[in-house]
């Protein structure tokens, strides 16, 4: 029996997945220490053991209900689990692990979550059907509350935080020895951080353009590519492809990327491009320019909310496109890097509103 059950997308080496289970866990050990918790992974052995929790198969569901029958509390997130952009199956599972939660008499939170995108009418109607039963409700951006009044799930209780890797600054994960240096980039060589993702109907596009536009900053800015895989299995077989293709030789983090790398990784970085939202947070809280390659909402309203108007849609992605984005980066750099790191400290400070709705319902 635990005091807190936490279901999220966790167990598979998806770096910003991860450093939200982190902020997670380094919060309830000190605003509640005497709370026991147990998390639902996709690798539980590997969970237990990194995180000093127990945890249980996230697809055992005998084991799951029984959790949940003597457990108080449900966890459920951070991140976008309520979407129907992946597959139905996955907004399936998440749904049934709020019903389940809620049939078992547990009292839920949904923490930090992003709702959507919910494409099809019936994902609408079971969505808010099963937000309606939680007890405590925050989101980490104004579109997802939008998103609920529009499918008939308002909440007057609601409320608009952040996203918890904001706080990876205070709640900082150990440092893994690793840096750029053990990746191909030299002692004093200036580099962009490149974070690219696999995309149905993108990515042919993203191997042909993306050599040329990393290319072009070497040659334009003198800035070598350092390629990030944020969940490593997914995302390193079209980094090795893009790099193939390039003119110039790019550096590769060839290992997956944690928390702990964070501040190793982006600290040095002159800009980020990305296609992940975590890769655009980390880099926001350490004063990074970023530009998007967007393929989903949420990059986008993260983007916006932080005021950098560098983002660039997956579908419209070309070197043309990317060159005026790069050079007005480029230009006002200083400028934006200034911004993002009060950005940052107020979204962090958002962010500690997620603990308190948990403290209200932790008692």
């Amino acid at each position: 029996m635990s005091d807190i059950v936490i279901s999220g997308y966790l167990g598979y080496k998806n770096s910003g997945d991860e450093a939200l289970l982190w902020v997670l866990l380094k919060s309830i050990r000190e605003n509640f220490p005497d709370k026991s918790i147990t998390v639902l992974s996709a690798k539980p052995a590997e969970t237990a053991s990194h995180y000093g929790v127990r945890a249980i198969g996230r697809f055992n569901a005998p084991a799951i209900l029984l959790e949940f029958m003597r457990s108080d509390t449900l966890i459920f997130g951070g991140g976008s689990l309520l979407q129907d952009l992946t597959s139905r199956r996955s907004l399936y599972y998440y749904l049934w692990i709020l019903n389940t939660a809620d049939r078992c008499g547990m009292k839920t939170i949904m923490y930090a979550n992003g709702i959507g995108p919910l494409l099809r009418e019936s994902s609408r109607r079971m969505t808010a059907k099963a937000i309606r039963h939680v007890d405590a409700l925050t989101l980490r951006d104004e579109k997802s509350l939008l998103l609920l009044r529009e499918i008939g799930a308002a909440r007057p209780d609601a409320i608009v935080t952040a996203d918890p890797a904001f706080l990876l600054t205070k709640y900082t994960a150990p440092k893994t020895g690793r840096s750029p240096y053990s990746f191909g980039v030299k002692p004093g060589e200036p580099y962009v951080v490149v974070s690219i993702r696999t995309q149905r109907g993108i990515s042919s596009r993203l191997e042909h353009e993306l050599p040329f536009m990393c290319d072009y900053i070497f040659e334009r800015y003198g800035l070598k590519t350092l390629f990030v895989p944020m969940q490593y299995d997914k995302d390193i077989s079209i980094i090795r492809r893009v790099a193939s293709r390039m003119k110039h030789s790019a550096a590769i983090w060839d290992c997956p990327f944690t928390a702990g790398d964070v501040a190793s990784v982006l600290g040095g970085a002159v800009f980020t491009i990305s296609m992940r939202l975590h890769m655009l947070i980390y880099a926001a809280t350490l004063g990074v320019p970023s530009v998007a390659i967007s393929c989903d909402t949420k990059i986008d309203a993260l983007m916006d909310e932080a005021g950098q108007p560098f983002v660039i849609p997956a579908g419209e992605f070309t070197l043309d496109a990317a060159t005026p984005v790069l050079d007005r980066l480029m230009s006002y750099r200083d400028e934006y890097s200034q911004a993002l790191l009060h950005f940052s400290s107020v979204m962090a400070h958002r962010a500690e509103m997620n603990t308190a709705a948990l403290g209200r319902i932790l008692g």
